[in-house]
């Protein structure tokens, strides 16, 4: 790979986290390596995604408090963690390190961001290679209380994406 394309990628997952999150949030993503442990949350806004005791990795609104989405992995362990892996693989897993659930996006990019962003979709970045799909301009989002299911996303979202990162550092 090009030392062009390494920098260009790098360059874009810097435009992803510092256009599609707010000055304000406490903590919106994490970067490979990082874990969501029981009880953490990422925060965005009015949005907050809780790695619950039970399993469930849930995205929460504020004002008024509904439940916007969940893993559906509620039950399946105690006291679970979620870590975006090297490979591109957002896993959850139990106190004794059993995978409860995962996104299944194993080597599909080089560089990867799990981002809860102010629009409160729940995106995992390397190109868009998955997201939660509660994207508040997304008609197709399901209704508060229902999990909605984790999905692949195409590589026009990516393109969509970078073009508005370089229109913003344009304008």
């Amino acid at each position: 790979m090009g030392a062009n394309l390494i920098f260009f990628r790098y360059v874009f997952l810097f435009l992803v986290a510092r256009f599609l999150v707010t000055e304000a949030a406490e903590y919106n993503h994490l970067l490979v390596g990082d874990t969501l442990k029981n009880g953490e949350k990422l925060t965005e806004g009015n949005y907050n995604l809780i790695m619950q005791p039970d399993c469930n990795l849930v995205l929460y609104q504020e004002n008024p408090n509904e439940k916007v989405w969940s893993t559906k992995t509620a039950g399946r362990g105690n006291m679970c963690e979620a870590t975006l892996k090297t490979d591109g693989n957002f896993v959850i897993t139990d106190k004794n390190g059993t995978v409860v659930g995962l996104t299944a996006t194993n080597n599909t990019g080089s560089f990867y961001v799990f981002v809860l962003q102010r629009n409160r979709n729940v995106v995992l970045y390397s190109k868009a290679i998955w997201s939660s799909v509660t994207n508040i301009d997304d008609q197709s989002s399901g209704s508060n209380n229902q999990a909605i299911e984790w999905r692949n996303c195409g590589w026009l979202k990516g393109l969509v994406l970078l073009v508005a990162c370089i229109c913003a550092i344009l304008v």
